[in-house]
Formats: structure tokens, C-alpha cells, sequence
């Protein structure tokens, strides 16, 4: 997410981070003959899951969702059945699951992750409760109590009538609906359409830390998904004009209403983007057909030539793009942009004027640039947000190098990182107080404090490291972390350790700029801001 202009606590239910593990166990230097049993069932599981990326290995044990969805606008009302057939990837046997329900972050106005400071621009209408009613739950055919947990109810426990062991599956169906809020946000109606964000109940991560059941914090994508396959219909009127993730497959006339099918495979998650006033416009990034879904008819054909320009960009320095369409849909979304697979949403503002273009640039570019970070190489955004954040923001930049020159990558620097790291050094403070963009979201006093850190540092951090090894190396470790990394969940020890394959010490490098250990000195920012 790029919020323009723009805490939370840990909350200890049930199954938690840090949880016993037999995953954690499995960890070197514990030294033991059942360790080592432990950590050679958790390679066998790995090898399988993760050991050909997009393979058959991986298709065999990823999770697959089948989503049945009715929308009723009027009442802005979501019906939804969801078919999860999940599998067990962990060594550890697990006798329950969890799901995020997200939109119940939403019902009240104690609960909303919006800042009470922005609720003007977020809710233009006063505050409007939405949320998600879980109505049954059933395992491999067998009701199952419905167990809601978490901050806001936003966590569903479901308990498996027998425990999974390594590598096993279940089918969990879920019969839930969802009311929209009065919204401008990933979830919520807005004046010109609907954003269906998180809309459906997301498997929760199970990692080494164990369930991951972060609530719904304010600051950046408080999100960690691992890559799933997906099968949805939607039925909805026929005026409406849906942009999505995935692939249509067909659509069908059904009682007055249309009910389209879609496709997506080894993605991240679904969402979808809907309106009356959409009018669509196409190009082609080489085999990847770019569609942008907008109101403002000229709006929307800069937003469609920006995105095309980035994924020709970053198809041609990475690794091609990962998938047949890309949507760039204009939406009532007041914090500037959000990606999605296939799919992102741009704030609706910057489409109005031409005066506004640069903006919708450079969050189009951003937002299309998590295809790459965040939606082909996955991290846990809530722990580590720096990881997609700042590599995206860095390759924004890249960008304008080149789509126009070098020149115009520098001016884009300066106005939209260095600037932003002097505003939290003013007159008078030889350097910005906080200098670390490496800790969790909701450690972040604020939105500023954490775009600051994660968005400019991070991006300063990595255009240092850049310098430091020369933009070939720099260039060619990207590739190789990308490539290695593809459809799985990265930490940022993943890319130290490509960073250090190319150069010795370039990995620390980057680690010293994140954690503060190298500072940014308030005179070497103003330096910058004067050159030519």
C-alpha cells in the first residue's frame, strides 16, 4: 500500500506466536536425535511444498479455495459460502485451524483500524459499521462450532474433528456474509462503487512461529498470506462492472442477475473492485493484456500507460510478470493506492486533473510494482513490512530512470523520499530521532513515522547498498532473490544472503542502513535536495 501524506499490540489468544513447535524445534543448534527426526520430516514436507517453486510439488500441498458469492448492493450485502481444502505443510500435527475474518475490524467504531484524525476523508457519511456473520462451519462434512476469537471477533477457530498430521488435508466449508461499511477503503462502498478486500475468510499462517493471528492494526498492510489456488463465482446485477484477480472464465445470465467465474492459481489472495461507472481500456505488455477500470476516461489512460511502462520495466530486470492480466481500477480509497494479485486500486482523487498525474504515477508504479514484492516473493508484512515496502518504493524510483532518464530517477528521489526523510529532521536536528526500519508495523507511533522509516529509509537503505556493490551486482542479486524466492514467504535474511552471493559484507551493508546502525544526517539530505 502507498498511503500519501499519511499500533497496536499483540493480541495473545489461543494459538499465538511462539507457540511449542515441533518446526521450532527442528531449528539447528538444538543438537539431538529427535531433533534431528523432526527437522528431516520438516525438509521431507518443505521439499515437497517449496522444492519447485509453482510446481507440482508445490500445487500438491498449496491451499485451494472455492468461493460462492452473491452481492446484493442495495443492502450492501455479501453472501458467501467458502470451500477451503487445506493441507497441513507443517511437521507439527495441527487439531485446529484459524481464519482471519478482517471485515469485523469494522464494526464499531472502537474496533476500526481508521485514525479517528481521518475518519473525514474515510468515512464522509459519519461512521458506518461493517462486518462478517459466520452462520455454520462444517470439517470433511461434520458441523463444527462456530469459535470466534481476537480483538474484534476477527479470528475463527475452527476445530478438526481429528488432527492433521504432516502433509494431510481437510475440506472446511464456511457459510458466512459480509455487510459492507460506508467506507473509502479496501473494504467499504464508497460514492462510485464497491472495494471487496479481505472479503472472505483467509487462512491464518502457520510458521515456525506458530499461528500467526495478528488483529487488524492501523499502520501499513497488516497482512501475511501464503499462495493459494482459487475457484469463485460472482453473482451480481448486471450493471455492475467488476475488476478482479484472476481470470473470467465465463459468464451466465441468472435470474435478472449475471454469475461470472473466475480462476486464479498460486496467488496470494482474491479481491475484487466493482462499479457502474467503469469504462475498461486495454494495452499489451508483451503477452500480459493491462486493463484499467476508471470513471475518468483520461484518467484512467494514464494509469493504464504507467502500469504497462512498469511491467514491461520490472518483467524485463526481474523475472516476467506473473500472470495473463493486470487491473488498475479507480476506486473510492482515500489513502492513495493497494495491491491485490492481478489487481490493484488507485485513490480516486488522482485521477480528476491533470495537475494530479505525477501522483497517480507514482502510486500506480508502486502498486504495480508488489506484483513482484509481496505478490510473487511473499513476506509477513505485519513483522517485517519493509521487506515488499522498501523494495517496491526503490523500484518506483528505478522507474523513472527508466521510462524517461536519468535525471528524471534523481528528481523523483529527491521529492518523494529524501524530502520526506527531511521532514523528520527539521531545523535545528542534525538527523531524523528514529532511524530503524526494521521493526514490526504496530511498533510505529503512527502512519507518518512508519511511512518515513519503512517507504523512505528503506528505499534511501537500498539505494546506499546499491552504490555500495555497483547496480549490476545489485541488479543481478535481485533477480537471483526473486527467482529463488518465487511463490514462497521471504524473510529479509533471503535477501542479505543474495545480496552477499554478489559481493562479501553487502548483505551487513544493507542491515546497518535498515537498523540504523549507518544514520542520515540531516546536512547530506539538504546536499541532495540542492543537486541539479
Amino acid at each position: 500500500m502507498h498511503k500519501m501524506g499519511m499500533k497496536g499490540l499483540k493480541w495473545p489468544i489461543r494459538a499465538k506466536k511462539g507457540r511449542f513447535s515441533l518446526w521450532t524445534l527442528a531449528r539447528p543448534g538444538k543438537g539431538c536425535w529427535q531433533i534431528y527426526l523432526c527437522a528431516v520430516a520438516a525438509l521431507v514436507i518443505a521439499a515437497l511444498a517449496y522444492g519447485l517453486p509453482g510446481g507440482e510439488g508445490a500445487a500438491s500441498l498449496r491451499n485451494r479455495y472455492d468461493l460462492a458469492l452473491d452481492f446484493y448492493p442495495q443492502a450492501r450485502q455479501l453472501d458467501g459460502v467458502a470451500r477451503v481444502d487445506y493441507c497441513n505443510t507443517a511437521p507439527d500435527r495441527q487439531e485446529e485451524i484459524y481464519f482471519h475474518l478482517y471485515p469485523n475490524a469494522f464494526a464499531d467504531e472502537e474496533s476500526t483500524p481508521i485514525p479517528k484524525e481521518e475518519w473525514e476523508m474515510a468515512y464522509p457519511e459519519g461512521f458506518s459499521p461493517g462486518g462478517m456473520q459466520v452462520a455454520a462451519v462444517r470439517v470433511d462434512g461434520k458441523n463444527v462450532p462456530v469459535v470466534l476469537d481476537g480483538q474484534s471477533e476477527d479470528i475463527l477457530c475452527v476445530d478438526l474433528p481429528r488432527a492433521l498430521a504432516g502433509g494431510e488435508r481437510c475440506r472446511v466449508e464456511i457459510e458466512y456474509s459480509v455487510t459492507l461499511p460506508k467506507l473509502n477503503y479496501r473494504t467499504g462502498q464508497g460514492a462510485n462503487g464497491f472495494q471487496f478486500g479481505q472479503c472472505y475468510p483467509m487462512l491464518a499462517v502457520y510458521d515456525e512461529t506458530g499461528w500467526n493471528l495478528d488483529p487488524y492494526y492501523a499502520n501499513g498492510d497488516p497482512f501475511y498470506f501464503e499462495c493459494a489456488d482459487y475457484r469463485v463465482t460472482m453473482t451480481l446485477p448486471e450493471e455492475l462492472v467488476l475488476a478482479h484477480t484472476g481470470e473470467q472464465l465465463r459468464q451466465q445470465a441468472c435470474f435478472g442477475r449475471k454469475r461470472l467465474y473466475f480462476e486464479a492459481e498460486n496467488v496470494r489472495e482474491f479481491a475484487m473492485m466493482a462499479s457502474r461507472g467503469y469504462t475498461v481500456q486495454t494495452a499489451m505488455a508483451g503477452d500480459v493484456e493491462i486493463r484499467s477500470y476508471a470513471w475518468n476516461e483520461e484518467g484512467g489512460a494514464q494509469a493504464l500507460e504507467y502500469a504497462k511502462d512498469t511491467v514491461d520495466f520490472l518483467s524485463e530486470l526481474l523475472m516476467p510478470y506473473d500472470g495473463a492480466q493486470l487491473s488498475v481500477a479507480q476506486s473510492d480509497f482515500y489513502v492513495g493506492g493497494m495491491e491485490y494479485p492481478h489487481l490493484v486500486q488507485i485513490d480516486e482523487t488522482f485521477y480528476r486533473t491533470w495537475e494530479l498525474y505525477p501522483y497517480l504515477e507514482m502510486i500506480t508504479v508502486h502498486e504495480t510494482a508488489h506484483q513482484w514484492f509481496y505478490g510473487l516473493v511473499g513476506n509477513d508484512e505485519v513483522d517485517e513490512p519493509w521487506l515488499d515496502e522498501a523494495l517496491t518504493e526503490y523500484m518506483t524510483m528505478r522507474y523513472y530512470g527508466y521510462r524517461y532518464d536519468e535525471a528524471a530517477e534523481k528528481r523523483a528521489f529527491r521529492n518523494f523520499i529524501t524530502a520526506d526523510l527531511l521532514d523528520m529532521a527539521p531545523e535545528g536536528i542534525p538527523e531524523p530521532p528514529l532511524q530503524n526500519s526494521l521493526m514490526p508495523s504496530f511498533e510505529y507511533a503512527n502512519g507518518t513515522e512508519y511511512s518515513a522509516q519503512v517507504y523512505a529509509r528503506g528505499a534511501y537503505a537500498l539505494r546506499e547498498t546499491e552504490r555500495y556493490m555497483g547496480r549490476e551486482a545489485f541488479d543481478a542479486a535481485l533477480r537471483a532473490y526473486v527467482e529463488q524466492r518465487a511463490h514462497q514467504v521471504a524473510t529479509g535474511e533471503d535477501l542479505y544472503a543474495a545480496l552477499e552471493a554478489q559481493k562479501p559484507g553487502a548483505g551487513e551493508y544493507l542491515h546497518d542502513w535498515l537498523s540504523g546502525r549507518k544514520r542520515i544526517l540531516r546536512s547530506s539530505l539538504l546536499q541532495e535536495m540542492q543537486q541539479p
